[in-house]
């Protein structure tokens, strides 16, 4: 009985809006005849399983969120200066006497002297980032529409 109903309603609008069956017709073949195909053919199209959806999802997902060269350098500073500082902070509480001076020494060195800078050099490079990605486009966005920004940052709260 669908079909009957489908069939029904285009030509009630056909009547209803005074349109010639034979120009509809018409006009239909020839913007099929017009239509650029560009030679694609249907078995140029390239179907995917439900196994293969995930696997190509997660693959753009990765191609798109791919860390870029900084992002990494800042990683692996913050990773080398956190392992290079971390014996010469643990033996801070020991009291005096505790461990030897020449460990204790070469320990405060080598956080001092390696891993201070590399930690600062990994959060200096996530500041800055974070500046980049995140704040100046607020504040460019506030500067163009100041009270719909605050009006959003209010309704996330």
């Amino acid at each position: 009985m669908l079909w009957l109903h489908a069939r029904k309603e285009p030509e009630r609008l056909r009547l209803l809006h005074d349109i010639e069956r034979e120009e509809v017709i018409e006009q239909a073949r020839s913007r099929a005849q017009a239509a650029d195909c560009s030679g694609h053919t249907v078995s140029e199209l390239e179907f995917r399983t439900k196994d293969e959806i995930p696997d190509a999802v997660t693959a753009d997902l990765e191609a798109e969120y791919e860390p870029d060269v900084w992002k990494r350098r800042s990683e692996l500073a913050v990773k080398a200066g956190t392992i290079l500082s971390l014996p010469g902070v643990s033996i801070i509480p020991l009291p005096y006497g505790a461990v030897p001076l020449a460990i204790d020494g070469a320990l405060v060195f080598v956080a001092l002297v390696f891993g201070g800078p590399l930690l600062s050099f990994g959060l200096g490079i996530l500041l800055l980032r974070s500046i980049r990605d995140d704040i100046v486009p607020w504040m460019r966005t506030f500067s163009s529409n100041p009270v719909g920004t605050v009006r959003r940052m209010w309704n996330r709260l």
